[in-house]
């Protein structure tokens, strides 16, 4: 349980910088001082809060074999090292190019996190615990965003270049924090089991699932699913690159839902709100900066609490069923949302202006109860060991060219078409609704390698045909 606690806490740490970075610039965009110190037009805006996503891109061509060869926790630790000078770029740039500079670096870092930190959490986490700790992962995002919001909240009265220079400056904390942390984690068992280190692996699922006691039969269990599944895919050729994804029609699926868990979380509306919540508050009526930033710290907090509730039931409710009824509701609060801001958008009625906050309040609850916990928890869970890293490589980039639409794209649309852009939003989350419902396997209360037979038509492991094996290993460990 000590050791599922360290994986959870650096999972918060590793998401916290990432939700502050989105939180960031949220903010940063309603803040007047920053808003005179750089170029505002919607070009410059849109590539300052998309450098990121540059960034991002970039370290998912070349990571996931990074992540493969030499380790999770080791691509763990560049990442953070990558968001640590990133944020000091950013905080100390005199001008548009470097901050765009430090943002492309921080960029970098996530990019780095996302192919190492979300494969190992699900591969350390015991089976009653990865739902929360994978659900925990982007849930802590909004950890991130409220320490955000409340930083650009509390420095924006100084009106001076370090109302948005501090908050930027800040960002490196966390990832020095999560450097710490990583002295005290073991290696993930199945990279271990791959790379021929049985012992080291069994170790790690005797402190997972027998509290110490290596005969415990959860770890004897547990470590030969492993293992086999493993030498299984050695065995049968499977492929640590893209090719692996696309080499049978089962991998074909795994991909495939993996990469729709981006586009689904990524369009579904939230990242409108989370980087244009200005332009969408100014659009309802609200024009004072002072007024959104109060608005976005209440925000970031009801959403942390909200997604911290939908990362428990994670543990308890079907995927599916999560992702239903979670994109469901959103559709129909962003439905309601863009009809109240096309009523009363421009009037001075007050209960109008307030109604169609609440809808902004209540989507964004929504997305947090099930779409936050099942960005990382899906696709680390339907793809096998030789595809995670890959695979989450694939899938993260799709979500960082979703992210990059949004970000280039979506102020422009807002500008043009205003409250109509909501209603086609919606429209397209209909869709997504029947996508999931008819395609979407269920994943709810198997190992990762039991889902397996989800794909294949069978597992790779029986236990029956591994006990002496099991023994020889107890054996050699007492040695």
């Amino acid at each position: 349980m000590g050791l599922t606690a360290l994986i959870i806490t650096t999972s918060i740490v590793d998401a916290f910088s990432q939700g502050y970075d989105g939180s960031l610039m949220g903010s940063l965009n309603a803040m007047t001082p920053y808003q005179n110190y750089f170029v505002m037009s919607n070009a410059m805006t849109s590539f300052r809060t998309a450098a990121t996503y540059i960034g991002g891109i970039t370290a998912l061509f070349l990571m996931p074999w990074y992540a493969n060869k030499r380790g999770r926790l080791e691509c763990m630790f560049i990442a953070f090292c990558l968001i640590i000078i990133g944020g000091g770029v950013q905080g100390g740039a005199h001008n548009t190019g470097m901050f765009i500079a430090g943002r492309i670096i921080i960029g970098l870092g996530t990019g780095v996190a996302a192919v190492s930190a979300i494969p190992y959490i699900a591969e350390t986490s015991t089976d009653k615990w990865r739902p929360f700790a994978q659900g925990m992962y982007y849930t802590c995002w909004y950890v991130g965003t409220l320490v955000a919001a409340g930083v650009c909240y509390g420095t924006e009265d100084m009106n001076t270049n370090w109302s948005w220079r501090i908050p930027s400056l800040l960002q490196c904390a966390p990832a020095v924090m999560a450097i710490f942390m990583l002295l005290f984690l073991p290696g993930s068992p199945r990279w271990l089991l791959y790379k021929g280190r049985h012992r080291d692996a069994y170790e790690v699922f005797t402190i997972l699932y027998g509290n110490g006691d290596p005969l415990h039969e959860d770890v004897k269990s547990h470590y030969f699913q492993a293992l086999e599944t493993i030498e299984y895919e050695r065995s049968d050729g499977k492929q640590l690159d893209l090719r692996g994804l696309f080499s049978t029609w089962g991998n074909f699926r795994r991909t495939g839902l993996a990469m729709s868990t981006s586009v689904i979380t990524m369009l579904s509306g939230s990242n409108i709100v989370t980087y244009y919540f200005s332009t969408m508050l100014d659009q309802a009526g609200i024009t004072s900066s002072h007024t959104q930033l109060e608005i976005n710290v209440i925000l970031s907090a009801f959403c942390l609490v909200i997604a911290v509730i939908g990362s428990q039931c994670a543990c308890y409710m079907g995927r599916r069923t999560l992702v239903l009824w979670s994109l469901g509701v959103c559709t129909i609060f962003l439905y309601m949302f863009g009809g109240l801001t096309a009523k009363y958008g421009n009037s001075t009625n007050k209960s109008g202006i307030y109604g169609t906050i609440a809808c902004m309040f209540l989507f964004n609850g929504a997305y947090s109860f099930g779409l936050t916990p099942i960005t990382s928890l899906y696709p680390a869970e339907v793809l096998t060991y030789s595809m995670r890293s890959v695979g989450m490589g694939v899938t993260m980039f799709i979500a960082k060219g979703c992210g990059l639409l949004v970000t280039f794209a979506f102020p422009y649309a807002m500008d043009k078409l205003g409250w109509k852009i909501y209603m086609i939003n919606s429209s397209f989350n209909v869709l997504c609704c029947i996508f999931v419902y008819f395609t979407w396997v269920e994943t709810h209360n198997k190992t990762l390698e039991q889902i397996d037979a989800m794909f294949d038509g069978k597992t790779h492991f029986e236990l029956a045909e591994l006990e002496m094996e099991h023994q020889r290993v107890v054996y050699e460990s007492k040695e």
